[in-house]
């Protein structure tokens, strides 16, 4: 990590670096997250076949899940006034 000039022509925020792709929203926390990975790693597992369907049927359709994909490019910021509003309790109508 560094701290470094900006850029007069970039836009910011902005991500440059990562590891892995994020876990899936609702996937149980830390400890789910490493037994989803272990489960999705075997395709022998009881629980392989009904954790790809939810990855296919989440919200975010996670399907095909990569976790070792991460896309600096591919990171989309909130409006940060927007996510302040919405955080203090402000919401836009």
């Amino acid at each position: 990590m560094a701290i470094e000039p900006k850029e007069p022509s970039a836009k910011y925020p902005r991500c440059t670096d990562g590891k892995r792709a994020c876990p899936p929203e609702d996937c149980g926390g830390i400890s789910g997250y490493y037994q989803l990975l272990e489960i999705l790693a075997n395709p022998q597992d009881d629980e392989h076949d009904e954790m790809v369907e939810w990855l296919k049927g989440h919200a975010k359709n996670y399907f095909p899940y990569r976790p070792d994909v991460f896309e600096a490019s591919a990171v989309k910021f909130w409006n940060p006034k927007k996510r302040w509003k919405m955080m203090m309790g402000h919401h836009e109508t």
